[in-house]
């Protein structure tokens, strides 16, 4: 009996034994192959995802380890492209990462047109693989000081303003409800701004839901 129960604890011994040998030798291979094949996965988080010509867009990068998804102090260097819809780079930095993250601005210029812009991120280690492992992002600007490209339908997008109580007048707060969608019919998703002769913004606006919301604003005799 004694002999037996000695040959079962042999037996289980034997059985954790080679189980432990067997994790380790999966973990082993398992990080050595991550080692030789690190991939880096990058990620860029702006302040809003629509802005003004003149505004200033920031936005912080994190930078981690792809397979555990923690940070990674790998690269020092991200790379950061904003790409217009004719896929040219009208922005390019180097961002400085410390830690797994890095931090940056900059001012949209005034000369950009009314459109959608890709924010590309990535850095050197990830040229190595697929595009497809690149960031990328798309953020709406606004240009109310440009007018539209030719090949811009303005009759993509209809906007109707219906002023309380049917008119707004100079000196008296006003609430102004809208709604705006495109040519389907569906509410659209955008940033709007009233503007006085002077081009000078009055005040900002953006829909609550399915293209409608509501501002107030007190115009004047020159607005």
């Amino acid at each position: 009996m004694l002999r037996n129960h000695l040959a079962l604890f042999c037996l289980l011994f034997v059985h954790v034994s080679y189980s432990q040998n067997l994790r380790d030798t999966l973990r082993k291979n398992f990080d050595g192959y991550r080692t030789k094949n690190l991939q880096e996965k990058i990620y860029v988080h702006t302040d809003r995802p629509t802005y003004l010509a003149g505004e200033t867009v920031w936005f912080k990068i994190y930078l981690t380890d792809a397979s555990l998804h923690k940070a990674l102090d790998l690269s020092r260097v991200a790379y950061l492209e904003v790409i217009n819809t004719n896929d040219v780079a009208a922005f390019q930095f180097k961002i400085e990462m410390k830690n797994g993250a890095g931090s940056g601005s900059f001012a949209i210029p005034f000369d950009w047109n009314t459109d959608n812009y890709t924010i590309r991120c990535y850095t050197n280690w990830m040229k190595n693989f697929d595009s497809d492992f690149l960031f990328e992002k798309t953020i709406s600007i606004i240009n109310p000081f440009k007018a539209p490209e030719q090949n811009i339908s303005a009759n993509t997008i209809h906007a109707q303003f219906f002023p309380e109580g049917g008119n707004v007048v100079a000196g008296i707060k006003s609430k102004v409800a809208f709604q705006v969608v495109d040519e389907n019919g569906q509410g659209i998703d955008f940033l709007g701004c009233v503007l006085n002769e002077r081009n000078d913004t009055i005040v900002k606006f953006t829909p609550l839901k399915f293209g409608m919301g509501h501002f107030t604003f007190a115009p004047s005799q020159a607005s």
